[in-house]
């Protein structure tokens, strides 16, 4: 135990005094504060320029300072006149611009009244008409039922039920807002069953990927040290290691990369709340750690070469961006995900079985990559 332990101290010592290493471990914290810095930004997918021809009109202000309020993925600017939203638009800082009219009120009942209107409640100008601009209109629909839904409820109140007909408007409408809905609508659930509360995704669509980005760069450490250890090979470095357990060595160098670059990896994300449960952070990161190791393990008895090994490595961490649920989870691709370790990682967090195909996918690596040394040595 007392060796093993040497071992593991000499190993880490040596990847410390690789200055590509180092520079690899502080870059995840840099990344962190980075994401987190523009997350704290004004972002968006979509600009949206907001003006109202009327400041004073009550209904009008309170759409804008409630879409203002929530800007997670559309971005909202808040213009003084119609013409400075269309210049903005013109100028390509806004996407689209949504000018409200003055008295909203009566032409929101007139349109639920007579299901048509002559002058638009809303007049949206476009620079071009695409899929997130189109999905914005859905916002737009939402905010302005809020201010219809309480039109059509006293409009068939008192169409419906004539015993109301002495029961003022403010009476009415007191039964409206005072009606409190306890129980959500909606509940949205995980694979494990594990409720998402609402502050989950507080840090915004910047930060959100940020789980699977560092997962791919802990990966890239690892590649990183298995050239090391190629390097050091080739200058007789390991020369007095018996033959038999040059593999042993070569693995315990990535693995112990790996290792710590998953346990920065683990506190950036605790110190920033993206984590789930510690006890189940924990087993993750191990399991994460064995197939990074069996995946790099393999990948260099296949290349056997530093060059070749740092040419395989670009695209392929280009190849996991796209393919590995960091973005997207392209269903076309899913087959194709499954050879690559933070597929694994990414998925276990929310699902139990992933961690059984974890296991097995870190067992048929390391089998694989025991045969080629085999192999290699028998030839």
């Amino acid at each position: 135990m007392r060796r093993l332990w040497m071992w593991f101290l000499l190993l880490n010592k040596r990847l410390y005094k690789k200055a590509t290493f180092v520079i690899l471990l502080l870059l995840i914290p840099l990344m962190i504060l980075a994401l987190n810095v523009v997350a704290q930004q004004d972002s968006g997918f979509v600009t949206i320029a907001l003006a109202q021809d009327d400041p004073a009109d009550a209904v009008s202000s309170e759409i804008v300072s409630k879409l203002i309020s929530d800007q997670r993925v559309i971005r909202f600017v808040n213009c003084e006149t119609s013409e400075a939203a269309q210049a903005l638009v013109s100028a390509r800082r806004a996407d689209a611009a949504w000018v409200f009219p003055d008295a909203m009120q009566e032409r929101l009942e007139t349109f639920l009244k007579t299901r048509r209107n002559k002058e638009p409640v809303v007049t949206v100008f476009l620079r071009e008409e695409t899929v997130p601009l189109l999905l914005s209109h859905e916002k737009l629909a939402g905010a302005l039922y809020k201010q219809c839904a309480p039109m059509l409820y006293r409009s068939y109140a008192r169409g419906r039920t004539p015993e109301l007909d002495g029961v003022s408007d403010e009476k009415l409408m007191s039964y409206y807002h005072g009606f409190e809905q306890k129980n959500a609508l909606f509940q949205f659930a995980y694979p494990d069953e594990t409720v998402r509360q609402d502050g989950d995704n507080a840090g915004g669509y910047l930060v959100t990927p940020l789980r699977g980005l560092l997962s791919i760069f802990v990966l890239l450490g690892g590649l990183a040290a298995a050239m090391f250890y190629m390097q050091d090979e080739r200058r007789g470095v390991f020369s007095w290691v018996k033959q038999s357990r040059l593999t042993a060595v070569s693995a315990a160098c990535q693995g112990i990369a790996v290792l710590n670059l998953s346990v920065v990896m683990l506190l950036s994300l605790l110190a920033i709340g993206m984590t789930v449960s510690l006890p189940r952070e924990l087993v993750l990161l191990v399991l994460y750690i064995l197939c990074c190791t069996a995946f790099c393990s393999l990948l260099s008895q296949l290349c056997r070469c530093v060059n070749v090994l740092g040419m395989v490595t670009p695209p392929l961490i280009v190849c996991m961006v796209v393919i590995c649920p960091v973005f997207f989870n392209l269903g076309a691709l899913r087959r194709l995900q499954f050879l690559f370790p933070p597929t694994y990682y990414l998925n276990a967090v929310h699902s139990d079985r992933y961690i059984v195909y974890g296991v097995v996918y870190c067992v048929i690596c390391a089998a694989l990559s025991f045969l080629l040394s085999r192999v290699r040595k028998k030839g």
